[in-house]
Order: structure tokens, then sequence, then C-alpha cells
């Protein structure tokens, strides 16, 4: 990174910080409000860190922790004031603005907290990682064949509670040290949240672009808003059966001035297409309505392909085109079919293609080993049965 983006950085840095230290006092007083008449044990807890562009890494667990919250009490506890804010106009679940090491041990304290859920690997995750009164577990907020699923961080958390038998696998190949017992398996219970959505405009058939961001390394370099986007989703949109609903990721373009032209690009191209046709560009916190909607999918390296075949849609994986990209040699791109930049403009036959025929064999194998049983409320169950396992644990205090 050149001296001029560090200093444009740390400028932006400087300013978020001042602007949250203005807002932490009323924003105190609002969650005091959202929090009321939540008193008494929260026996489970969740951590979040990071500013409010991340907030897509916690809200996708809502769902399941509100239905936790059914039987085991479960409070945020959130260091930003942004963040917190924002995280309370979306959820029931009690919010609490923990800056400070005394806040945090304050909380803990005095809802008992006995696990303490993490949806990241944010550095800021030890101001919590330190305390030993609790059990401390890491959802992750995706199931992906990305590196970073399998991080050397995953040995700082007392369980790890995985996808499936594929994620549990690649944990244990590449992260040494890992205890296999703690790796606990739990499918992806926010699929169990996603609505059924009928198809909004007659005549055309739902596809969902869903490119990740573009990473913050070479190894996680699996973007392709820049090198597929635009001829991609051109050929969509000139297609009169299909319409288009494109998905970026939160982040995108935040590194990367290619794929911040290029985003800018699709929005145009999305904006001026056919207003009868009820394309869109979806930037809600949730994925749950995109994911809905989608009847099929291209999507690049990330949690979204894995999500849309955890939901029964057909999916094409784009090829990374940075050479530095990590690829599972066992992972999605070895099954699904994929998308190489220069047949991007193709993207409209390979939608047709996916639509007409149906998932092979090894369609079906690779959603197993991604997330074992997915029927109805199955992993669901398994996620409550798994929290139930750790708390177990939890010595009496």
């Amino acid at each position: 990174m050149n001296p001029a983006s560090t200093a444009l950085r740390l400028g932006r840095l400087a300013v978020s910080r001042s602007r949250e230290q203005l807002m932490e006092r009323p924003v105190r007083a609002e969650l005091a409000r959202h929090n009321a008449g939540a008193q008494g044990p929260h026996p489970c807890a969740v951590w979040f860190s990071q500013p409010v562009e991340h907030l897509y890494q916690v809200e996708q667990w809502l769902g399941p922790l509100e239905r936790l919250s059914e039987q085991h009490p479960v409070l945020l506890l959130v260091n930003r004031p942004g963040s917190a804010r924002a995280l309370a106009a979306l959820t029931r679940l009690p919010v609490h603005l923990a800056r400070r090491t005394a806040e945090v041990d304050a909380l803990l304290a005095r809802h008992d907290v006995r696990l303490v859920f993490y949806v990241n690997n944010a550095q800021a995750n030890f101001t919590m990682l330190r305390t030993n009164g609790q059990r401390h577990v890491h959802l992750s907020h995706g199931e992906s064949n990305k590196s970073s699923m399998v991080s050397h961080q995953l040995r700082a958390y007392d369980f790890c509670f995985v996808a499936g038998p594929a994620s549990r696998q690649r944990v244990l190949d590449a992260v040494w040290g890992v205890d296999a017992d703690r790796l606990v398996e739990v499918g992806r219970p926010q699929l169990d949240h996603v609505p059924v959505v009928a198809p909004p405009v007659r005549g055309r058939r739902t596809v969902l672009y869903a490119p990740t961001w573009e990473g913050d390394s070479a190894a996680m370099a699996y973007g392709s808003v820049a090198s597929h986007g635009v001829a991609l989703v051109r050929s969509l949109l000139a297609d009169p059966g299909l319409r288009v609903v494109v998905r970026p990721h939160p982040l995108t373009g935040s590194r990367s001035p290619d794929h911040a032209r290029a985003l800018a690009t699709l929005r145009s191209l999305v904006e001026h297409a056919d207003p009868a046709a009820g394309h869109r560009v979806d930037t809600a916190v949730s994925a749950r309505q995109a994911l809905g909607e989608a009847e099929v999918a291209i999507s690049d390296v990330s949690a979204m392909a894995m999500d849309c075949l955890g939901l029964g849609r057909r999916v094409a994986v784009t090829r990374p085109v940075h050479p530095g990209a990590w690829i599972d040699p066992q992972g999605i791109t070895s099954v699904l079919p994929t998308l190489d930049a220069a047949d991007a403009g193709q993207a409209s036959t390979l939608a047709r293609r996916l639509l007409a025929e149906p998932p092979p064999p090894a369609e079906a194998a690779l959603v197993a080993r991604l997330f074992g049983d997915i029927s109805a409320g199955a992993q669901t169950r398994r996620f409550l049965e798994a929290v139930e396992r750790v708390l177990a644990t939890v010595p009496a205090s």
C-alpha cells in the first residue's frame, strides 16, 4: 500500500474514532431503553468488535440466536457505538456497549455469562478471550472454501462450531494441534430462517450474482467484480427471460479501486435496465431476501455459494484470476461448474443450462459433506444441541 493510501486510511480511522466518541453517550441511552427488562442471568453472549460495515457477520446469526434465547437467554456485547445502535435495530436481544475491559468484566459477572460466541477472528476478540470463566466458541460468519476458514487462530477457542464433515476435515488437515472433539458440526442453522419467496416477476427466472470482496491478501483474492462482473451482468440483463439480483459483498471496493469502479458500473447497468424486469442491486444487511429469491446463482468462492447450495439451488462459481488465490482441491470448484473471466459474457447461457438441468449426484454428495442433514429444522436442532453440550462443560458457579 502506498504512503498516500496509508495516510488516507489513517485519516478515515481517526475520523471514525472521533465520531464514535461523540456517539457513545446517546447510544448508551438508546440501549438502556432497548434493554429494559432484560435483567438476570444470560448464559450466552456474543462478542462483536467490528464497525458497522461488518454487521453482516453477526446479523446472519440473529435468527438462530433468538431461537436459542428461548432456552438460554442471549445478550450481545459490542464495543463500537455505531454497531451497537445498528444491531439493536435488528433484534429483540439485549445489546450492551462494552468499550472498556472493566465494562466487559462487569457485564460478564452481572449476567452470569457462561458461553461467549465469536463470529470472526478479529484481533479485538482477545479483549474477551482473555477471560477464563466462560467457554469461548467460534461460529464464523459463513461456510466457504476461503483460506480464512483454516486460520491458526481457531486454536484460541474452546470449541469451534463448524458446518459439516468437509469443514471439520479442512481444519484438521490445515491447523496443527486442533482437538477433533472440539470441532462440533452444526450445519448452517441460518438457512432455516431464509424465507420462501415467490417469483416476483412473471415470465422471468431470478439469477443471483453474489460476488465476494477483493480480500485483504493474495490468498483471499476471490472477488470477481473487476474481472467478471461487468461482462457477466451485461449478459444476464440482455436475456429477456431472466431477472437479475446483484448482491455485492458489503466490503467490495474498500481496498481495490478497480473493484470500486466495476461495482459502480454494475449499479449503473442495473439501474438503467428494463424497469419492468425487476432487476435490483441488493445492499441490505441481511442476505436472506436475495437468497430466498434466487432460483440459480453465480457466485465466487464464498459462503454465498455454499448457502445457495444448502438451499437446493444450482450454483456456478467464478474462477479467481489472481494467481495467489488459495483453491481447496477438494472444494466446491472441484464439483460445481466454473466460469472463467474470458467466458463471463456467456453467463446467461450458463444460467439457462443450470435452470434446465437437474443437479448431478456429485452436487448432492457435496451438500451432505458441507452441511450434513439439511431437512427443515435439522440444522437449528444441531446448533441448540451443541450449545447444551458446551454449557455442560462449565462448572456450576
